[in-house]
């Protein structure tokens, strides 16, 4: 996601779709900066079943939250 960012997110707003109940996708998305804009029911692949998404965006301004991690004890 990173690479992806860093080649295209400085030059345009980049939008996705996601399962609204893929709580770790979605917190995944938040740390690089993509937001919920829009929700909308969509069709899961394989069951056909209904399920609420949300198209999530990304401005190309926004700056990546890098993640806080602990110092490895030697």
């Amino acid at each position: 996601m990173k690479y992806a960012i860093d080649k295209f997110g400085g030059k345009y707003d980049v939008y996705l779709d996601v399962m609204g109940l893929n709580d770790g996708g979605i917190r995944f998305y938040n740390r690089f900066g993509f937001r919920k804009i829009k929700p909308f029911i969509g069709r899961e692949m394989g069951t056909d079943a209904d399920r609420r998404c949300y198209t999530m965006k990304r401005d190309k301004t926004e700056k990546i939250i890098e993640p806080i991690r602990p110092k490895r004890m030697m």
